[in-house]
């Protein structure tokens, strides 16, 4: 009589409770790193990763530029994409968690030259994105500190950073948590300065336009907004990293796929909301769309100079 091999995707099906441990025991892979994780520190890197409010202030703009008021619909637009995404991430993410996110997973699944690629994608974005948000706290820094050298500037947070990644991952998940939960704090407070100071009717949403500094409107129609989808996207990159700690978070596997899907909500709403909230309360919406800092002209006008100083400094 012939057995057939031992198969992860029917021992969960069975068991309905599969440790990570277990898992990866039966992908024939050995455990070695220690799980010292919670799915709540694996979040929190996560999220920290992603950045909401570093990405909504710097990458934000760009959308702004590219889609006027109609980036809102964008970055709904990329939120379903996401989500979409989100769940195929998920999915693997509970089947095979093993250490280093997509390209162990993509190797075992497609072969190893998709695999290979995908490890060199993931060499060149941690090379790109640290650097590009790095540069973009320039802008925001000089808005408080016009004496600072932005270059200067992004450089210490890239050394502050790196600092950071340094600890153990326990002790940087503590850090973690901390940072995190002041930023999305910062973030729901610009959601509800935002909501409580709307100057622009609801139309500004829902019949999208750019706006020129002389107050010339211009309808923004669909192609301009999908185009600006990509970079819907790009700002909230990131939520697949809870795949890349399978290793080293506690409990079941299937833990994984909820980190991956809590990072990826986390990311979309405190991303789209201050986005519709700052498009409403802005003052002007062709200074508002003009202006180097959007979030930061907004915020100034609704708390003034100092309460924005409090904002921009948490949310960087």
């Amino acid at each position: 009589m012939t057995t057939e091999p031992d198969n992860p995707r029917a021992h969960q099906v069975e068991t309905d409770h599969v440790s990570g441990e277990e898992e990866l025991e039966h992908l024939g892979y050995e455990q070695e790193l220690k799980r010292a994780l919670s799915l709540v520190g694996n979040v929190a890197l996560v999220v920290a990763g992603i950045t909401p409010a570093t990405a909504i202030l710097i990458i934000g703009p760009v959308a702004l530029t590219q889609a006027g008021t109609g980036a809102f619909w964008a970055y709904l637009l990329a939120g379903v994409i996401a989500v979409c995404m989100a769940l195929c991430f998920a999915k693997l993410g509970s089947i095979y968690p093993t250490a280093g996110g997509q390209y162990p997973i993509a190797t075992r699944v497609l072969g190893k030259e998709i695999g290979f690629f995908l490890m060199l994608n993931y060499a060149v974005l941690a090379v790109f994105i640290p650097a590009s948000i790095a540069l973009g706290f320039g802008p925001y820094l000089a808005t408080l500190l016009p004496g600072v050298d932005p270059n200067v500037a992004s450089t210490a947070v890239v050394i502050g950073a790196t600092g950071l990644a340094m600890l153990s991952i326990s002790d940087n998940a503590w850090v973690t948590k901390v940072a995190v939960t002041l930023e999305l704090i910062l973030l729901a407070a610009i959601i509800v300065l935002g909501f409580a100071s709307v100057r622009q009717p609801l139309s500004a949403l829902f019949e999208p336009v750019a706006v020129s500094p002389s107050g010339t409107t211009t309808a923004i129609g669909f192609a301009l907004i999908f185009a600006a989808v990509t970079t819907g996207l790009f700002s909230y990159n990131g939520y697949d990293a809870a795949i890349t700690f399978s290793e080293e978070t506690e409990g079941e596997a299937k833990e994984i796929g909820r980190g991956v899907m809590v990072a990826v909500f986390i990311s979309i709403f405190f991303q789209l909301v201050p986005l519709g909230a700052v498009i409403l309360a802005a003052p002007n919406l062709g200074k508002f769309l003009g202006a180097e800092a959007p979030f930061t002209y907004v915020v100034e006008s609704v708390i003034g100079p100092t309460g924005n100083v409090i904002v921009t400094i948490g949310n960087s």
